[in-house]
């Protein structure tokens, strides 16, 4: 029950990471808001990709394929939260912000805390059940 309720979790909180990524990407697209850039990548848009990555690896039935295309993306979102995140309370006003004006790189910090947790879950799961045979 614990592990069903763990992998709806996931499904829902990777699609709502998802569809905020392209929200925000959309205003950055049409100019409504605008996202920082890093070597010349917008970040809102390299988010956007790693959690549509991170939502197609929920698809995957191998979990060493699964683990191999969600790690690194989840690695990418966590690193540019947390990048974020630290730039935001040290110099402020660096992420896009919510209605409610909470930048929305604690959001993905956040969200990608989340996240981990319930992948391994899912995956400490999957191995508890994997029958060995002698």
């Amino acid at each position: 029950m614990r592990y069903k309720l763990a992998t709806t979790l996931l499904w829902l909180l990777i699609g709502f990471g998802f569809l905020g990524g392209l929200n925000v990407s959309y205003a950055n697209f049409t100019g409504e808001h605008l996202c920082p850039h890093i070597a010349g990548l917008v970040i809102c848009y390299v988010v956007t990709i790693a959690y549509g990555l991170m939502f197609v690896s929920l698809f995957i039935q191998k979990a060493v394929l699964r683990s191999s295309l969600f790690l690194p993306a989840w690695s990418i979102t966590f690193l540019i939260a947390l990048f974020g995140t630290s730039l935001e309370l040290t110099k402020g006003d660096v992420c896009p912000k919510t209605a409610n004006l909470i930048p929305l790189c604690f959001v993905s910090l956040v969200l990608c805390l989340i996240t981990i947790s319930l992948f391994m879950l899912g995956q400490a799961r999957k191995t508890d059940t994997v029958k060995v045979k002698l």
